[in-house]
């Protein structure tokens, strides 16, 4: 399957794919840091990917794929376009934070960081300080230059 993803701006569609994948979808007012990028498939969202670009830093927010089109590498392929967005937006180094997907991050190239040493810009952001719970762990990825 060729996929191609696209800035998506319909924030219901996007709040309703995310609560049926389990994931909040408080603060997501399309601010000037947030990005969403996704696919559609006969005008439906079936997958997206938040990105909120904090100067040199980035949050991954709430990657989430369609029930229907899961096990297809859709994902992966989302968080790919995500790294390579950010890095073309001078971003160098990526965060997100999960309570159940890990292993998966992990086999994308993102460890397990301390949130003490998370920047500023990614600990005031709404998702870090009050969404996410405190159990949630913080992951990171270097961005090649």
């Amino acid at each position: 399957m060729s996929i191609e993803f696209n800035p998506i701006s319909e924030l219901s569609e996007i709040k309703a794919l995310l609560e049926g994948c389990g994931l909040p979808t408080e603060d997501m007012d399309l601010k000037k840091s947030l990005y969403f990028y996704g696919k559609k498939i006969d005008s439906m969202i079936v997958a997206v990917v938040g990105l909120e670009i904090l100067g040199r830093n980035a949050l991954i927010r709430s990657v989430a794929v369609s029930a229907g089109y899961r096990g297809k590498g859709i994902g992966k392929r989302l968080v790919s376009f995500a790294e390579s967005t950010a890095a073309s937006k001078g971003v160098e180094k990526l965060y997100l934070l999960t309570t159940d997907a890990h292993d998966y991050f992990c086999a994308l190239g993102y460890r397990s960081v301390s949130r003490a040493v998370v920047p500023e810009a990614i600990e005031n952001t709404q998702q870090f300080s009050t969404i996410c719970p405190s159990n949630a762990l913080l992951m990171s990825k270097e961005l090649p230059c």
